[in-house]
This record gives structure tokens, C-alpha cells and sequence, in this order.
């Protein structure tokens, strides 16, 4: 309410101020009246003992007249010099013929009004002089003059009781602004704090009410909005949030690019992809990010239509050669500084290998089928259409196409078991069962002992009888078995022996084979794993391998929760570990 205050107060005195300056032209002007009908009346007196100015008696007749009134009364000649005045000698005055009101009625004028200071006084007077006319022409100015002074006092003493009551009135009136100022100051002061804390974040805020009904009003319209306010926030609070939860936990990555090729935004999967941190590249130029001239020409074509865009790009880092496919789209703006594009890059190089592996595949699969296939079609064809073979190659054509018949029913063997394991990607769908890990390792060894032993091998055996794991008995003995299988085939004629352990370490069990083989080169030792894989494709079908164990053994230790790995020198032996980890066990 200052505001208030402050105007009525300037109002108040641009009346009282209108006022004053009307009221005191308003007296002026009766006082200059009241000396006009004493000009009148002096004039009369003066003419009314004869019609001609008594020069000599002039003086006496001025002061016995008029000599006990307030007012002052004077007789100028025409030529400027006094005749008589009621309250100086005239003789002591000067010429008149300068004053102003005497000029006006020498040049004509009937009445002349005037103020000014006056010298032989000593006082701002006003003055209201009139011709004295003899016989047709002008004989005197008469002259009527009153202090300024005696007309304000009796003015200023009329205007004290009215300023006093202005004065108490003005009082009153501030008085009572504040007190309605703060009955609407206060509650308006409240809410405006409540917006202030709404503003700041709090909850719960309360607008008061109060006894004026456009305030509540107010009050009741804010509450509303506030409402609607925080049912918004929280609504697009929510969406944000689970949009950003739904990019940050996204594989892909995701970049958001404005049209000068700056990277504005990306998620968790763009950093860890591309090393990016957000507080150094967030504002940078694409290029000086992500220089990669496939990606740089992708956001060219994506800012040049108004249509999805699929393309791929191949990267290089110390890690390796990565493949990614690019999907980018334009979003468009009204306002063309806002037009953004958004990638998503997902990284296919797993898909790619995934897919050479298929190929490879394909290819080593056609490859080991055909070979016992075309043995058994060309010595069955042969025995077909030579009937008068001899019995002594026909015995042996038909071991020959025994051999492949067992070999293709190997391999079809072992792909319907690794195809199974494949399908069951769960564990849960598998029978597992607590299990002495010991008891399984020595049930496997001893379905191999024959073997070893007609290859002139001994088994060294060190086993935890105490080690129980939750497992699948069944397929277990089957990674064993190949580990087995592989030591055995592998070892040299003159190596003697197998080493077989089991033992704990850091809450695994480890089931490790050793031989003292051939080896496997080191650029071998990361693909063995994979099916067909074959380190030495001539010794592998000399010896019945179908290129398919070691996959067995790496599927089966992942469906354990497991893993299998190798250590290996070539020419001086293999040694596998299969790790199942106490996660699924019980010891």
C-alpha cells in the first residue's frame, strides 16, 4: 500500500496546494475591491467640499480624514510629485511619476491595480489608484494602497482552522489506509509466500484465506493452479524419468545430434561404446567426438531428408574391428535452430561372427558329411556293380563303409546332442541333482580306461572326495568324456601318462585334464571351442574326431554356470580346466 499512500498524500497536496492559491487570489481580489470603493469614497470626500482639489488644505484634509484607518491614502499630482499622503510627509517623498499604477491612469487607464514593494514604506503593497478629473481634465491620480502583509494575516488565520482539520483529516485518513492496507497487505503478503515456497520446490503449501472475498477468490484460483501444477509435474517428472531409465538401460546406443553437428545428448550404452564423457563432449562438434567418415555421412543424409535412414559403420580400437548399424531420423521444428537427429547404433559385430560362424558351419558340417557319405555311395556302388569281386576286397570295402557309417552316426550324434543343449538355454529346464563330483570324474575315467590303456596310457588321479555339486550327471560324464577322449587322442605314443584333478578354488570346483600331447599353436587356442574346429584336420580324422567335443564340453560348462578354458605349448601339452562355480553347488 505505499504506492496507495503516497499518491492520496500528493493528491492531497496538489488540492490543498489548488486550494490555498485559489482562497488567496480570492482575498487579493477583495482586498483589491475594498480599495477600489475607498478610492471611490476618497474621491467623493475630496470632491464633495468642492468641485476643484483644495492644493493648500489638501494635506490637513488627507490626514484628519482618513488618518486613524488601516489603509493608506495618496494624492499624486500630474506632474508626478506628491500632494499628501495619510501615513508620510510629502514633502520627504519622491516624484511619483515612475510608479506603475500612476503611469496606467496618466495614459489613460480609469483603474489601475497593482503590487510591489514600496520604498517609502518599506512594505509590499497593493495599490488601486483612480483620475481625479477638474473640469474636464486630469487634475491628480488618487491613490489607495494597503500592506500585503495586513491582507494574508486575517487570510492565514482563515485557513488554520480548515489546514487543522485537513491535518487531523490526513491523519485520519493514513490511519485508516494502513489499517485497511494491512488487513489486504497481509494475506497477499502470504500468498506470496507460498507461491515464493512453491517456487522453491516445497510441498504441501497452504494459501490462506481471509475475511475479503476477491483474496479468496485469489486464494482458492492459486490453490487450484498449484494442483493442476504438481498433477503436471509429477506427470511429466514421471515421464522423464522413465525415458531416461528406458534410454540410460537401453543396449543400443543412443545420440542426439542438433543441426550444426554438435552432440547435444547420449546415453550409457554411447559412452561405454565409444568412450565418451558427458561433462567433455556434450556441446562439441561431431567431429571432433566421433570422426568416422561412415557415421559423418549417415548424419549428412539423415539431415538432408525427412525419412528414416539405415546405414553401417565399421570402427577400429585397440580392442579390434567393430561393425555397428546406424538408425537415424530427423526432428523436425518449427523453429529451425531446433531441428535435432536422433541415432541409434547397435553394435552387430557378434552378429557378424555369429554369422561366419554359421557359414563356417554350414561349410565344415557339408564338408564332414560328405566325406564318409562319398565312401560309403562310391565303395557300396562298387560292390553293387561288381559282383565278382574278390572276398577279400569285399571284406574290406564293407569295414570301409562300416567305419564311415560309424563316423556319420558319430557326428549326427554329437550334433543332435550340442542342438539339444542349444535349445535347453535355460538350466531350469535341465534335471540337476547334488551330486560327489569325485564319483562322476572316476564313473568317466573308467569308461576310458580301456581305451588309454590300449594306447599305452596310465591315468594319474587326484581327487576332493568331499567336493558335492548340484549337476547334470549325465552331461558332466559327457564333458569329461571328450576332455578324456581328447588327451588320449592327442598325447604322444611315448608321453605315459594322463593327470586328472579335482579340487576347489575360489568357490569353484575344478575338474582339470592334463596330457603331454602334441599342443595346440597359439593362434588355435581361442577357436578350438568352436564346432568343426580342427587344429590339424589330417591327424583329427586319422585319429575319428568329429570336430564337435569341444563345443559339447563349452556348452555343457555353460549351462553349469561354468566355463572351460586351456592352457596349452605346443609339443609340450594341453591342459583343460572345467570350472563350476559353488553358486549352483554344495559342498
Amino acid at each position: 500500500m505505499p504506492t496507495i499512500s503516497c499518491f492520496i498524500v500528493v493528491m492531497l497536496i496538489m488540492f490543498s496546494s489548488y486550494t490555498f492559491s485559489m482562497l488567496k487570489s480570492f482575498y487579493m481580489t477583495e482586498a483589491a475591491k475594498e480599495l477600489n470603493v475607498a478610492a471611490n469614497v476618497f474621491q467623493a470626500q475630496l470632491s464633495s467640499s468642492s468641485n476643484t482639489l483644495d492644493y493648500a488644505n489638501a494635506k490637513q484634509f488627507c490626514k484628519r480624514v482618513f488618518n486613524d484607518y488601516s489603509i493608506r491614502y495618496t494624492i499624486i499630482m500630474s506632474d508626478g510629485s506628491v500632494l499628501a499622503d495619510s501615513w508620510t510627509e510629502s514633502e520627504n517623498m519622491e516624484n511619483h511619476a515612475d510608479r506603475t499604477e500612476f503611469i496606467r491612469v496618466i495614459n489613460g487607464e480609469d483603474y489601475s491595480q497593482t503590487s510591489r514593494y514600496s520604498s517609502t514604506i518599506g512594505k509590499d503593497m497593493l495599490y488601486v489608484a483612480i483620475p481625479f478629473v477638474e473640469n474636464g481634465g486630469l487634475a491628480a491620480v488618487l491613490r489607495v494602497s494597503k500592506p500585503i502583509d495586513d491582507i494574508k494575516s486575517p487570510f492565514y488565520k482563515f485557513l488554520l482552522k480548515p489546514f487543522v482539520a485537513t491535518l487531523i483529516l490526513f491523519v485520519l485518513s493514513m490511519f485508516m489506509i494502513y489499517i485497511v492496507s494491512r488487513k489486504i497487505s497481509l494475506p497477499l503478503e502470504e500468498l506470496k509466500n507460498a507461491a515464493m515456497d512453491f517456487t522453491k520446490g516445497k510441498n504441501d503449501i497452504v494459501f490462506p484465506h481471509s475475511s475479503i472475498e476477491e483474496i479468496d477468490i485469489l486464494s482458492i484460483t492459486m490453490d487450484n493452479m498449484v494442483s493442476k501444477l504438481e498433477h503436471r509435474i509429477l506427470t511429466i517428472t514421471k515421464q522423464r524419468d522413465e525415458e531416461q531409465a528406458l534410454l540410460q538401460n537401453m543396449t543400443e546406443a543412443v545420440i542426439v545430434v542438433n543441426r550444426d553437428r554438435e552432440l547435444i545428448k547420449f546415453n550409457r550404452a554411447a559412452e561405454n561404446m565409444f568412450g565418451f564423457n558427458a561433462e567433455d563432449v556434450v556441446g562439441q562438434k561431431l567431429v571432433k567426438v566421433l570422426y568416422n567418415s561412415d557415421f559423418l555421412e549417415t548424419v549428412d543424409r539423415v539431415f538432408a531428408t525427412n525419412i528414416p535412414i539405415e546405414a553401417s559403420m565399421r570402427a577400429e580400437n585397440p580392442q579390434g574391428t567393430f561393425n555397428y548399424r546406424i538408425n537415424g531420423v530427423k526432428i523436425p521444428s518449427v523453429n529451425l535452430a531446433n531441428i535435432k537427429a536422433v541415432f541409434v547404433i547397435t553394435d552387430i559385430t557378434h552378429l557378424r561372427k555369429l554369422e561366419t560362424m554359421r557359414q563356417d558351419f554350414v561349410a565344415n558340417v557339408s564338408h564332414e558329411l560328405k566325406t564318409p557319405i562319398t565312401s560309403i555311395i562310391g565303395f557300396s556302388e562298387t560292390l553293387v556293380q561288381d559282383t565278382e569281386i574278390a572276398e577279400k576286397d569285399r571284406e574290406r570295402f564293407t569295414g570301409i563303409i562300416y567305419k564311415q557309417a560309424n563316423r556319420l552316426k558319430t557326428i549326427i550324434d554329437d550334433l543332435l546332442v550340442l542342438s539339444r543343449l542349444e535349445y535347453n538355454t535355460d538350466a531350469n529346464t535341465l534335471e540337476f541333482m547334488p551330486s560327489n563330483l569325485s564319483n562322476v570324474v572316476q564313473a568317466t575315467i573308467n569308461s576310458v580306461y580301456k581305451l588309454a590303456k590300449g594306447s599305452g596310457l596310465v591315468f594319474e588321479i587326484d581327487l576332493d572326495e568331499k567336493i558335492v555339486v548340484n549337476v547334470n550327471v549325465q552331461l558332466i560324464e559327457l564333458a569329461i568324456q571328450n576332455l578324456l577322449m581328447n588327451a588320449i587322442k592327442y598325447s604322444k605314443e611315448d608321453s605315459g601318462s594322463i593327470e586328472v584333478k579335482l579340487y576347489t578354488k575360489n568357490s569353484e570346483a575344478i575338474v582339470e585334464i592334463k596330457d603331454y600331447g602334441v599342443g595346440i599353436p597359439g593362434d588355435s587356442i581361442d577357436r578350438i571351442f568352436e564346432r568343426f574346429y580342427r587344429v590339424d584336420k589330417g591327424r583329427s580324422r586319422k585319429v575319428g574326431g568329429t570336430g564337435l567335443g569341444l563345443s559339447l564340453v563349452k556348452r555343457i560348462a555353460m549351462l553349469h554356470a561354468g566355463h572351460v578354458n586351456v592352457h596349452s605349448e605346443l609339443g609340450e601339452g594341453s591342459t583343460f580346466y572345467l570350472h563350476l562355480p559353488y553358486d549352483c553347488a554344495i559342498v
